[in-house]
């Protein structure tokens, strides 16, 4: 209980994404019981009819703890960044999406009206159509209009402050709930908040270092799809010739896609130290395939070695499936005003 003999207050949202962060909630089983005892749910439209009206009736700061999922990908997700984000304590990106794009901020290697072109081509229809469809039909059953779509998908941390991360898509249950529990002890007992900006139920070393498949530094000669052949179990997967991103990739699963055969997608995002989740792929596969370096350092880019990367298909897609947003390839932040929350942010943290 707080000072005041209230339960902390605890709000969930998602902005656009595929529901798989309210998922992970759900995925807390045996310790959801304990979340409701813990927390009083005060905004959570996934899981109760709660209304924008009800979230803005609320005191600024009103709600303790904000989990906050999904990527900002339309003028309403923004605004309702906004209104949490004066609304909430602390602010938490909650998942891949909201931590750096996801899989949604894909979209911005194109522009909205090429996206939409190549949707509409790929229904059959044209780009006339899908635009018309967004308008109410001319027939009895009026459809309501679809969305607008900003021209760039963005994090939550690039339209509003972000006070603590949990990574993951979607981030596993146990990390959910030690990041709760240390974010309910802040609240209720003043224990000691963790750093501005820090990432919360999750290891700060790359997954390797937790994945319990052998490595035997042996070099790849190509690089090969599951759906060729299957790997070899109990073996480093990267050095079976498989794009695995665990050398990139922050830990904190378990390895849990690795121990089954399955290459690590990277979606938790960087370790701590590596600003660029892909720059660092990449060179892991340059030692990989063994490519070697000129004598000023450049890589040597032998037959053998353009061939094996020109096997990795989608580029792009494979080393910034979940990171777009966070690395050197990020559209530019949409800009801003200082707001208030961030000045709270300040004096709260110095």
């Amino acid at each position: 209980m707080t000072s005041d003999g209230a339960r902390p207050r605890l709000g969930m949202y998602s902005a656009a994404g595929c529901g798989g962060c309210d998922v992970a909630v759900l995925n807390l089983g045996e310790r959801l019981p304990a979340l409701a005892q813990t927390f009083d749910i005060v905004f959570a439209p996934m899981l109760a009819d709660f209304k924008v009206a009800d979230l803005a009736a609320l005191p600024d700061a009103g709600i303790d703890l904000c989990l906050f999922n999904g990527t900002i990908r339309t003028p309403a997700d923004e605004d309702m960044a906004h209104l949490l984000r004066r609304k909430s304590r602390f602010m938490v990106a909650f998942g891949a999406c909201a931590e750096s794009g996801g899989v949604p901020a894909l979209a911005n290697t194109s522009t909205v009206d090429e996206m939409l072109e190549r949707v509409a081509a790929a229904s059959g229809a044209s780009a006339g159509a899908e635009a018309e469809a967004s308008q109410p039909a001319r027939h009895a059953t009026a459809m309501p209009a679809l969305p607008r779509l900003c021209p760039t998908a963005c994090s939550l941390e690039q339209v509003e402050l972000v006070d603590y991360t949990i990574p993951g898509c979607p981030p596993e249950p146990a990390q959910v709930w030690a990041a709760l529990e240390t974010l309910a002890g802040v609240v209720v007992s003043g224990t000691e908040l963790p750093w501005p900006g820090a990432t919360l139920g999750a290891s700060a070393a790359a997954l390797c270092e937790e994945c319990p498949l052998t490595r035997e530094d042996r070099k790849v000669q190509r690089f090969r799809r599951l759906h060729e052949s299957a790997a070899a179990p109990d073996r480093c997967l990267l050095e079976q010739g498989f794009v695995c991103l665990g050398v990139a990739t922050r830990g904190g699963c378990g390895a849990l896609c690795p121990q089954v055969g399955i290459p690590c997608s990277g979606c938790y995002g960087q370790p701590d130290g590596v600003a660029d989740q892909g720059a660092r792929m990449v060179a892991a596969l340059a030692a990989a395939l063994d490519a070697g370096t000129t004598s000023d350092g450049a890589a040597v880019v032998s037959g053998r070695v353009a061939a094996a990367i020109a096997g990795i298909l989608d580029p792009i897609g494979t080393f910034y499936g979940f990171t777009l947003q966070r690395s050197l390839l990020a559209r530019p932040r949409p800009a801003r005003s200082r707001r208030p929350a961030e000045e709270r942010h300040e004096a709260h943290h110095h």
